[in-house]
């Protein structure tokens, strides 16, 4: 069933009120949901909510790409094909997808990636690193990788292997990178 863009974004103000214990009123729409308080377990969990309450496919990047309730609700309108009147198709950042990669290509272009957006020194990043005990990476960097692996290889992760052991290190996430591939 569609939804309009006001269905989505009065939904998305009680969902966002629920998780910060608000009152809907208190809810600014205008604000990123990141600056109100919305920490990224939230973020995933409410992601996870639209991705059932609208049975659509609910991009990683989405709460950065489309920081406030308004931008979000535009923009599940146009993908559920509901657009408002007088606006242009919602873009979401797009990166260069590559098709199946060697793990060799994933490991190097992870551990640049990793390197770079969390000023490593090089050569500190080894496979078997764990990412999250070793402090360079917290929840917020998690969704980062992700969009990442999405943009470059079309992995698309369930919400449950976020959480795996293997998220941990980037031997580990190239190894996940190859199987996503594989199931292709």
């Amino acid at each position: 069933m569609s939804r309009t863009r006001k269905e989505i974004e009065q939904w998305l103000v009680e969902q966002v009120a629920t998780r910060l214990q608000l009152p809907p009123e208190n809810v600014s729409k205008d604000e990123p949901l990141v600056a109100s308080g919305l920490d990224s377990a939230a973020a995933l969990e409410l992601s996870g909510d639209i991705e059932t309450w609208l049975d659509v496919h609910v991009p990683t990047t989405l709460f950065w790409d489309r920081p406030t309730i308004p931008e979000i609700a535009e923009y599940l309108a146009e993908t559920m094909g509901t657009p408002s009147e007088g606006t242009s198709p919602a873009k979401m950042s797009e990166g260069t997808m590559l098709t199946k990669t060697s793990d060799e290509t994933v490991l190097t272009k992870l551990r640049s990636f990793v390197e770079e957006r969390f000023l490593l020194d090089e050569g500190m990043l080894t496979n078997d690193l764990d990412l999250f005990d070793a402090g360079i990476v917290d929840s917020f960097g998690l969704i980062e990788i992700v969009a990442f692996l999405e943009s470059n290889w079309a992995v698309i992760l369930e919400e449950k292997e976020f959480m795996s052991v293997q998220m941990a290190t980037v031997g580990g996430i190239a190894s996940l990178v190859a199987e996503k591939q594989a199931a292709q």
